[in-house]
């Protein structure tokens, strides 16, 4: 999955629900992904900063703290990584939040491991693709309600319609948003 070196995709899981964190373990390492776990924000800044995986896949609300707080926290330090958001409050993510973390997607729980496993490929394809370690952070994609939040690039490329469509006829519902 990750041609840029010989070892797996690395991907660091926090969740602070030990049948959660199991579970997305298994799907992760189904696709052949290296997994590191963490239960709390804390962990997960030592585990990010140390072991700089391809992408984290984090829970929104944690024992210690907001995922997305732990995102914008690794964003100021520098960290290019690409990041999926679990939430079962998907109302509490704007597309705005979302987009400024730099968020790849929000996923809403209970989630659908066929959903996460399309997220976490397409991650991977996009920072593969990208050329530099942990990806780029330009998608902004997000969630608001049962709506995949898309930001739209200053130029629409025919790659990006293309995705647009893939995603549309997948049964995702989008809603674009454009910058100022």
């Amino acid at each position: 999955m990750n041609s840029r070196r010989d070892s797996l995709s690395r991907v660091l899981i926090v969740e602070d629900e030990d049948l959660v964190r199991w579970t997305l373990r298994k799907v992760l390492e189904d696709l052949g992904c290296e997994v590191t776990e963490a239960a709390t924000c804390e962990e997960a800044r030592e585990r990010w900063a140390a072991g700089s995986p391809d992408l984290v896949v984090t829970d929104y609300r944690l024992t210690d703290g907001l995922g997305l707080d732990l995102v914008r926290a690794m964003r100021g330090r520098g960290s290019p990584t690409r990041v999926i958001l679990l939430t079962a409050e998907a109302e509490s993510v704007t597309g705005t939040a979302a987009g400024e973390a730099g968020l790849e997607a929000v996923l809403r729980k209970p989630l659908e491991p066929a959903r996460l496993r399309e997220a976490v490929k397409q991650a991977l394809s996009r920072a593969e693709a990208s050329g530099v370690p942990g990806g780029a952070v330009e998608d902004g994609l997000g969630a608001v309600g049962r709506f995949s939040v898309v930001r739209c690039p200053a130029m629409l490329t025919a790659a990006f319609i293309d995705e647009l469509a893939a995603r549309g006829e997948a049964g995702e519902w989008l809603a674009l948003e454009g910058s100022k």
